[in-house]
């Protein structure tokens, strides 16, 4: 049977937005089976769901799946779970060579997300790799006001 990549990021991203993944899900496998792994699973999930963008379309439905998608990963990076940090690291980064759109309309929200997590020095290396990819790609932040560089 096929799956569906819109159907299943629309699915994934309803559970992690609303935290529903976390509560909801019964019957986890017990060996080596968490909530916290659910959350990491899921996310792996999400980042190869990002090559599958374009099919999500181009009208309102697609925008907003796009913008979800990016919701998860901004949520991922300051979520009370570490491990999701990285990949979600390295999904933005994935995004910003994919869906340079919708990047564009909340880079100075990642930014920010960013800021709140850059302490962690076991983070320095990902966080630098995702701000060196975006210097590369002027058109991400050519609509940069003054105050988004403060």
């Amino acid at each position: 049977a096929e799956v569906d990549p819109t159907y299943l990021c629309s699915i994934l991203c309803g559970l992690i937005k609303k935290d529903y993944l976390a509560f909801h899900v019964v019957n986890i496998p017990s060996p080596g089976g968490s909530r916290w792994q659910l959350y990491v699973h899921a996310y792996h999930i999400l980042v190869l769901l990002v090559s599958y963008q374009q099919t999500f379309g181009q009208a309102m439905k697609g925008r907003a799946m796009k913008d979800d998608l990016l919701a998860c990963f901004r949520k991922g990076l300051v979520s009370k779970w570490r491990n999701l940090t990285r990949p979600c690291i390295y999904a933005l980064r994935l995004c910003c060579l994919e869906m340079q759109q919708p990047i564009t309309r909340m880079l100075p929200h990642i930014l920010n997300d960013l800021n709140k997590i850059s302490s962690k020095s076991s983070l320095a290396i990902p966080i630098l790799e995702l701000l060196s990819g975006l210097i590369r790609i002027p058109k991400l932040y050519a609509n940069f006001t003054e105050d988004h560089y403060k």
